[in-house]
């Protein structure tokens, strides 16, 4: 018959999963290494990197939209803290807690692009992470965004009205350049169409 785990035996797991090697907590429950693993997929804490409350090279990497190497370069060579765990039995994995991130990322804004982070997704996300995400989506600028068919009928309206290529540009938050060309565009295309 199996050996049913007591209350104090699962609270002692909860707390400890992630933060200890599965062996240690086995010790320390008495109890075989496979015994532990099978509780804790029963408690649905088998994911052990998971139960840390901190955040892998790769998660953070995921997050941040950059390339695992970029987290890994930042913690070794400009100072952002991490922690290396084995919270299993074999791997090991680097953990970065949250808030020492975005510690870091303060003091390394020109690092971080800002505009790349879902709000808050990496939770507490700092009041001043709102302001430079917008504030770089502000200056960043320079990116394609493909026209909609109601942009082009509202360039072609408001040409034909008198309007201005920058008031246009405004209204429709693109430069006055693209509008212009746009606009030049769409009246050859409609040229070309009618001959």
């Amino acid at each position: 018959m199996a050996n049913v785990w007591s209350c104090e035996e699962n609270e002692f797991l909860l707390e400890h999963v992630g933060v200890l090697k599965v062996e240690t907590i086995a010790k320390k429950l008495n109890r075989p290494v496979g015994g532990v693993l099978k509780q804790m997929r029963l408690l649905n804490i088998s994911i052990t990197r998971k139960q840390t409350g901190l955040l892998t090279m790769g998660e953070l990497a995921k997050l941040l939209g950059v390339d695992r190497k970029t987290v890994e370069n930042w913690c070794h060579n400009h100072d952002l803290s991490f922690t290396k765990k084995k919270t299993r039995q074999i791997k090991t994995y680097y953990f970065i807690d949250s808030l020492q991130f975005w510690q870091w990322a303060y003091e390394h804004q020109e690092r971080v692009d800002f505009t790349k982070i879902e709000p808050n997704s990496i939770p507490p996300e700092p009041e001043w992470v709102d302001t430079l995400r917008f504030k770089k989506k502000k200056i960043k600028g320079n990116y394609y965004r493909p026209w909609t068919t109601k942009e082009e009928e509202l360039v072609i309206q408001l040409r034909e009205k008198g309007t201005n290529y920058q008031e246009i540009a405004k209204k429709i938050n693109r430069t006055s350049m693209s509008v212009e060309k746009k606009y030049k565009r769409l009246v050859n295309e409609t040229i070309q169409n009618i001959s």
